[in-house]
């Protein structure tokens, strides 16, 4: 007699589920706020400086803010109104509120943002060159860093002394393709991106370990490479490994450039990310 009622109420709920903004948990959203945290404030005060909102990321729907407190706004196409961004854990941004802005792309822009001001911690003139397939030499793109995911370094020896060099080719196709014995270790802007399957924790793997390294010179590997790489037809063609989304910085890393480090977990699902962070007291912010 009552049956009618219980399924009322269950598609309710059901809908109501259905209808509550999803959020992210901390550890998808870190990389993120460590972004504007490594900024030392700047990217809060230039959104002061434009007058309380700063844009970090656009397409034809939607527009997202970042306001002088360092929280994510959002506005939709052809409205005024902002509010907070709310988005769901396995990386993309709530369809219903933010279309087609995935937390990788945003991470891309936030580091383009950010670049220009953490490359004059470094003497340019000095430091490493990659080498381009017609040969010549490439500068940093910025020297942000980002995430290399491992199995075969723990902390207790990352800490102590840092991550090994590897080879001494400097050429960027090569390393993305593993061409040869490469200089380079490779680094992604987030964590972990399930929706796509990439980012450094599944370069670990369940149980490997993923490091959050700043302050290093590095390279984004699709745009060095992008219309460089000659085909046999005498066309060319960019990255072959285009969806990493990789960014390449010098193998041999310093104790005090990592900055935190944590271990690969997988859920019930099969995803990979690192739950629980441990900040590294010999960091070094210069």
């Amino acid at each position: 007699m009552h049956r009618p009622r219980a399924l009322v109420t269950a598609a309710l709920v059901l809908l109501l589920l259905q209808l509550s903004p999803g959020q992210l948990p901390a550890e998808s959203l870190r990389p993120l706020r460590a972004m504007i945290q490594t900024s030392g404030g700047k990217l809060r005060a230039a959104a002061q400086r434009a007058g309380g909102l700063l844009e970090v990321y656009k397409n034809s729907r939607v527009q997202l803010l970042l306001d002088g407190s360092g929280h994510l706004l959002y506005r939709k196409a052809n409205d005024s109104a902002t509010r907070p961004a709310r988005v769901r854990w396995w990386g993309r941004f709530q369809r219903r509120n933010l279309p087609g802005v995935s937390v990788e792309a945003l991470g891309r822009r936030l580091g383009t943002l950010l670049a220009p001001r953490l490359e004059k911690q470094e003497n340019k003139e000095t430091g490493p060159r990659a080498l381009l397939p017609d040969g010549t030499e490439s500068k940093p793109d910025h020297y942000y860093g980002g995430f290399h995911g491992t199995h075969r370094v723990e902390p207790k020896v990352a800490l102590k002394q840092g991550l090994p060099k590897r080879g001494n080719d400097w050429r960027l196709r090569e390393h993305a393709e593993q061409l040869s014995c490469s200089a380079f270790r490779g680094c992604t802007l987030v964590p972990s991106d399930p929706l796509s399957g990439n980012g450094a924790a599944y370069w670990a793997g369940p149980g490997g370990w993923v490091y959050e390294i700043r302050g290093v010179p590095s390279w984004n590997v699709n745009r060095q490479l992008e219309g460089r790489v000659k085909t046999i037809t005498s066309h060319y063609r960019g990255n072959l490994m285009h969806g990493e989304n990789e960014i390449a910085i010098p193998a041999q890393v310093s104790p005090a450039r990592i900055k935190a480090y944590g271990q690969v977990v997988e859920d019930s699902h099969g995803r990979l990310f690192v739950r629980d962070w441990i900040q590294n007291p010999g960091f070094r912010q210069d």
